[in-house]
């Protein structure tokens, strides 16, 4: 009888630290947070389609149509991180002199409930492209200690442009601080810009081009102490019950 409480016991012990661990993180939006689609065909008025986020989860497809350039955007946000995926096109560049674009921005200003590892990843790349510019430009800040990591990308010479967060391949413009994978810490407040975009601008373009990619943050709880702690005795406690032969 007495093994069989403890064997319960420890049960319980278990459970409660898988509860834990398997706890949601919610977010506070300490200021405006939008994602948006935005797509110019060079000429009158340009094409934007924002989406608010005010609370977790949420998720959308944002599509900007502007003559022959666009922007279609699919973003999923939830305590388990951001996954985005994105679609362009944009026209030549016009004999007005204006800029053809499309493109996806991201600002999202958030506190996160708990400790959580995050881990970046990404990738951008263009068809079409005779000149122009390409961009790739994601960043996280802590706005009290600054930059958490931004790796920026930009091109205005190169067909076909790849785009690897983290890498270098651009033929512009190239910054690279901080690591893909860090912690936020709890009640703190972050900032995260996501800008990607293919312009008709300097020099001038005389085709239609196309870009296509994705940007994640992947969230994963830090667990806390205690629940290792918790896990850790229960482990214990099971090897030290006696088995029968």
């Amino acid at each position: 009888m007495r093994r069989r409480s403890l064997l319960i016991a420890i049960a319980g012990l278990v459970a409660l630290a898988a509860a834990s661990d398997a706890l949601a993180v919610t977010f506070t939006f300490w200021g405006p947070s939008s994602i948006s689609s935005d797509a110019n065909d060079q000429v009158g008025n340009f094409a934007w389609v924002p989406y608010e986020i005010t609370s977790i989860p949420a998720s959308d497809t944002l599509i900007a149509v502007d003559g022959q350039s666009h922007s279609a955007s699919t973003f999923s946000f939830s305590g388990a991180g951001l996954d985005l995926t994105f679609d362009h096109s944009r026209h030549s560049r016009g004999t007005l002199g204006l800029d053809a674009y499309g493109a996806t921005f991201v600002r999202i200003r958030f506190s996160p409930s708990d400790d959580v590892a995050y881990a970046f990843d990404g990738a951008y790349s263009t068809a079409g492209e005779t000149a122009g510019w390409t961009a790739l430009d994601v960043a996280i800040s802590n706005t009290q200690t600054g930059p958490l990591y931004r790796s920026r990308q930009e091109s205005f010479n190169t067909p076909a442009e790849t785009f690897i967060l983290g890498g270098s391949g651009d033929d512009t413009n190239n910054i690279l601080v901080g690591s893909p994978t860090g912690t936020l810490i709890a009640a703190r407040k972050y900032d995260l810009d996501i800008g990607i975009f293919i312009s008709a601008e300097r020099p001038a373009a005389t085709t239609i081009a196309h870009g296509t990619g994705y940007v994640t943050m992947s969230l994963v709880p830090v667990p806390e102490p205690s629940t290792g702690l918790l896990r850790g005795a229960g482990i214990v406690a099971l090897a030290a019950v006696p088995r029968r032969g």
